[in-house]
Order: structure tokens, then sequence, then C-alpha cells
């Protein structure tokens, strides 16, 4: 059975599940029950009434892919959580209270889940990721070698500029306020400020967005 729907000035035809949609110029003759396409000053073109319509096959849209924990696994065996704060179509998960890993081994994690190692990008996101793990928490922002002041050069994993940051006071320093490439990480204290820290560094908690 052929369905018509009209939203707008766009006529869509559902039949069998299937989309289509007609050019957004073709209007419906109350009078014939005929399509008819507007003319420049928006009147019915006669000369086309009865012409069937150009129909357009409009792909249909992929059901997104569900946002879950499945590849994760977290160190220690512990649980791993979905954190309800990204972007719609994001996926962003984590681990908490496990045993600690460094930067390295917390990246591959994530990688093997498919996603990068945890960024946030305003603060709300970090209110909203803290509600689900708290405490220290291994970010995925790192400093780009040779940056030449403990300031510059950040990103999150190596390929977004990191536009939000929360630095404690006095961060970044690179351990003496001279950079030389010794705290090339970054992770976010339980006051909820960021510290550079070398990436050898451990934690329990971290998160992993895609």
């Amino acid at each position: 059975m052929l369905r018509r729907v009209r939203c707008g000035a766009i006529l869509v035809i559902l039949a069998s599940g299937c989309s289509f949609q007609i050019s957004a110029d073709v209007g419906r003759d109350a009078a014939t029950g005929s399509d008819a396409r507007l003319d420049a000053a928006g009147g019915i073109d006669a000369s086309v009434i009865g012409d069937g319509p150009t129909i357009i096959d409009a792909p249909i849209d992929a059901a997104p892919i569900p946002c879950t924990t499945t590849g994760l696994v977290c160190p220690g065996g512990t649980t791993p959580h979905l954190i309800p704060c990204a972007f719609p179509g994001e996926c962003w998960v984590g681990c908490r209270d496990g045993s600690s890993v460094d930067y390295a081994a917390a990246k591959g994690l994530c990688a093997t889940w498919g996603g990068e190692l945890g960024w946030i990008t305003n603060p709300l996101e970090e209110t909203c990721l803290r509600q689900t793990i708290d405490g220290a928490i291994a970010l995925g922002l790192e400093q780009a070698p040779n940056s030449g002041l403990p300031g510059l050069g950040w990103t999150w994993n190596g390929t977004m500029l990191a536009f939000y940051i929360n630095w404690s006071v006095g961060q970044p320093n690179d351990g003496d306020a001279i950079e030389n490439n010794t705290e090339q990480c970054a992770y976010s204290a339980s006051s909820g400020s960021w510290q550079d820290v070398p990436c050898s560094s451990t934690h329990s908690r971290f998160s992993c967005r895609r």
C-alpha cells in the first residue's frame, strides 16, 4: 500500500518500508488529485499536471550503533562502565577501582575496544564524567615532543586541539617549570583540576571514547 506524507514542501512516499522523496517543487492539486509542479510565481504549472514526478530514491539511514562496553577489558577484572556524557552518536566508557596501568597500557585497552583515551571538551562533560568515575582519572591529553614550553603542544591523543583545559595552578610545569619532555601526559586529580605527569605514571581510572 502506497502512503503519501507531506513535510512542508517535501512530499515523501512510504511503501513497503522504503522511503522516497519527490523534488521540493512538486505540489498536490487538491481539485484533481494529480501531482503538479509549482511555477516560479508559486502557482500550479498546468502543463505538467498528470506527469509522473521524478522519484528520487533516498538512502535509508542505517540504525545507530549502540554504545556498549563490549570489548573493553578493565585492569584487574573490574566491570567497565558506560559514561552517559558523550555527544549523540559517540560512545564513552571507562574503568575504575581496578589495577593501575600506565598510559601506553590504557591507550592499548581503549584501542582494543575501538576508541581512544578519553577527552573532555567542556566543564559539563567533566562534571558528568565524575558522576561515574571519580578520583584521579588519566586523560587522553598529551604533549608533543620538543614543544619548548610546558604549556605548549597539548592535544587530545595527538590529533584534537585542546580548546578546553582545566590545569591546576602552576600546571603544567614539566616537573621543574622548564620543558625537557619529562611530563608529556596528564590526569584529572581528585580535586577536579589537571596536572601533567610522566607517561610512565599509573592510574586505576581512565575512560575511552569513540
